[in-house]
């Protein structure tokens, strides 16, 4: 195993051990399987330990974004939902988790309401169309600060 490759990001642990896609898309399900079962605990470590693997790999950024966010962790929730906004910008999902996350956690609201509008112009999706729900309660509301 090159060390340095590992460190600066051009490798990762997975694909150094030899772990496929689909392996850690096993794993994954295992742990939604885990959080859906009310393992929560066991999810959130297994998704850490998924992310040592790879941790570049999207969906697994995403589940421990939602994972936290389920718990209350809504600090560390972001940090892993803005990791997988890097790699995917254009992804109504993330951008409309993000949002809600930060609309329940009370911080920067108008970098919520950006996610959503950049989710809205994903029309004919769910999230797109989430997002125009999400979007028509706060313009009913109060005003963001």
């Amino acid at each position: 195993m090159n060390l340095r490759d590992l460190l600066q990001g051009r490798t990762t642990l997975a694909k150094e051990r030899g772990l496929s896609d689909a392996c850690l898309t096993a794993l994954q399900h295992d742990a939604i399987n885990l959080w859906a079962n009310g393992r929560s605990d066991d999810a959130l470590i297994l998704l850490r330990g998924l992310r040592a693997l790879d941790p570049t790999h999207l969906v697994t950024l995403r589940l421990l974004g939602q994972l936290l966010a389920e718990r209350g962790v809504g600090q560390e929730a972001l940090i892993y939902l803005d990791q997988a906004l890097k790699m995917r910008s254009n992804s109504p999902s993330l951008r409309v988790t993000r949002a809600q996350l930060r609309l329940a956690i009370g911080k920067d609201i108008r970098g919520a309401i950006h996610d959503l509008q950049i989710a809205a112009d994903h029309k004919g999706t769910a999230f797109g169309d989430h997002a125009h729900i999400l979007l028509r309660k706060i313009a009913s509301g109060p005003q963001p600060t």
